[in-house]
């Protein structure tokens, strides 16, 4: 028996719960703001992520009519609004591209390890919606778990100016609750590469050890450390207070107050609008600790410290002899599930050193 060909099946997405819920109160929602006399209003950004999702693959406003020469046979495709908010189709697509493009082109047969690095309350509505201080975040994370791969290197008699981490990071934006919360997972190399550029040969992998509960420890204490020294110059945190204490600064309820209470309440997870706003969804932890707080194993290769927390428990071994194997497709699905986090409200681009 002939196997059955694959065909494609049309989406619905105005049967989808998501689409129902948006569809029937983005209206009421965006009223709310435009009776309170205190609030400008949504950004306009804002507004149209939520339009243009509407419209995502609704035949009524607009498609392409394709056709085949040789059986005759026609189709229907809806446009996509090809956003970078919220809609699961087009995170889906980009999801599938990115992750077959890393596979494919970027990322070297080595192991990787997965860092996932959650920050304290505060710093996640701080972040949100501000891609400079997300970045010098970011670039704080990414060259101190760089700089573990180079010591690890060191101790082992490599020079230091002959080494070369890699990592490819995706900045997430949401919780398991589709609650803001901006966190980091960084795919780091299992290792770093030597460089031989001076004797003609190319570059070679050294592999490093996986490291133990005590330099996860050290590495998120080191995180923490360097962070809140860069909030107290940029002056969201005090100065010599312990613990940190924030103090009020506050950009983005200046110029957007509107989007400002609404992050706020996502952070927090409590309710934006309505009859119960202000009131909380569950019970949450917030702030940055004590001065002399110590790192916290929560689990295998898992710690936290001052808010953060670091994960690097996830690995693929040898995704060489994975591939050799007829395994690829794992390697694959591993990163399939890695640049997920990174398509839900991230309008910054992944970085990769």
């Amino acid at each position: 028996m002939a196997p059955a060909l694959a065909t494609y099946e049309p989406r619905d997405p105005s049967s989808t719960i998501l689409y129902k819920v948006v569809a029937e109160h983005l209206e009421t929602f965006l009223a709310s703001f435009e009776a309170d006399p205190d609030a400008k209003g949504l950004p306009a950004y804002v507004e149209r992520e939520f339009y243009d999702y509407l419209q995502c693959g609704i035949l009524a406003h607009g498609f392409l009519r394709l056709g085949c020469d040789t059986c005759h046979k026609e189709m229907l495709l809806a446009f996509s609004c090809k956003r970078r908010g919220f809609c699961p189709s087009c995170a889906g697509r980009r999801m599938a591209q990115m992750a077959a493009h890393l596979v494919e082109c970027v990322i070297p047969w080595v192991p990787t390890r997965q860092w996932v690095v959650s920050v304290p309350i505060p710093l996640r509505y701080w972040t949100a919606p501000s891609q400079e201080l997300t970045a010098q975040v970011h670039t704080i994370i990414r060259t101190t778990i760089a700089q573990y791969y180079v010591n690890q290197a060191v101790k082992r008699g490599v020079e230091r100016q002959q080494v070369q981490p890699g990592s490819v990071t995706f900045i997430q934006r949401f919780g398991g609750a589709l609650n803001l919360n901006v966190h980091f997972h960084c795919v780091f190399l299992e290792g770093v590469y030597l460089d031989r550029t001076e004797a003609g040969l190319k570059p070679r992998f050294v592999k490093g050890e996986p490291p133990s509960d005590a330099d996860i420890a050290e590495v998120v204490q080191t995180i923490s450390r360097r962070v809140i020294r860069k909030l107290r110059h940029l002056g969201y945190l005090e100065a010599g207070s312990d613990p940190a204490v924030a103090t009020g600064y506050d950009p983005l309820m200046v110029d957007e107050p509107a989007l400002a209470r609404t992050l706020a309440a996502s952070v927090t997870q409590r309710i934006a609008c309505g009859e119960r706003a202000g009131q909380q969804v569950r019970r949450i932890g917030a702030g940055f600790g004590s001065e002399g707080e110590r790192p916290t194993l929560t689990g295998p290769r898992c710690a936290s410290v001052h808010g953060f927390s670091l994960h690097a428990n996830t690995h693929v071994s040898d995704c060489v002899e994975m591939y050799q194997n007829g395994q690829g497709e794992n390697v694959a699905f591993f990163w399939h599930q890695i640049c997920y986090g990174s398509r839900l409200w991230n309008s910054q681009p992944i970085t990769i050193t």
